[in-house]
């Protein structure tokens, strides 16, 4: 199984994600956004494993209302092709895994880092994009 679909809205153990070797990822993955206007990247994160990364997409498809899942551990020291350079809209998203875990893409448009490194609660960095939205967001609250 190359993904697996769940509802919008709903939650399942991330042990229970497939994970796929990154060459057949980013085959799933660009396959399902290309050509399908209703179907996008959700999220393209990667999650701290030791010395390794677990990347995990989740393509949104509007029709159905399903988000298919699927991962690929890679190390941090890998070179891997970047899915910005056939679906567009990842392009932050890889960007975000670079400056973050330090993996590098080929034929990413832009892997220029955002310039400001700052710190979550967790100690994970931030970009000052999130935090430029949360702080904009309490700003519109008051």
């Amino acid at each position: 199984m190359d993904f697996i679909s769940i509802k919008n809205n709903s939650a399942l153990p991330l042990a229970s994600v497939p994970e796929l070797d990154y060459h057949t990822f980013f085959e799933v993955n660009t396959r399902l956004m290309r050509g399908d206007p209703g179907r996008h990247c959700a999220t393209l994160h990667g999650i701290p494993e030791k010395e390794r990364v677990r990347l995990l997409c989740a393509i949104a498809d509007d029709a159905t209302g399903e988000i298919h899942l699927s991962t690929s551990v890679v190390s941090r020291d890998q070179v891997l092709r970047s899915m910005a350079g056939e679906v567009p809209a990842c392009e932050r998203f890889e960007r975000e895994i670079h400056e973050n875990f330090g993996i590098s893409y080929t034929g990413h448009p832009w892997l220029k880092q955002y310039g400001i490194r700052l710190t979550g609660p967790t100690g994970h960095r931030r970009s000052p994009a999130i935090l430029f939205t949360a702080w904009k967001a309490m700003n519109f609250m008051r």
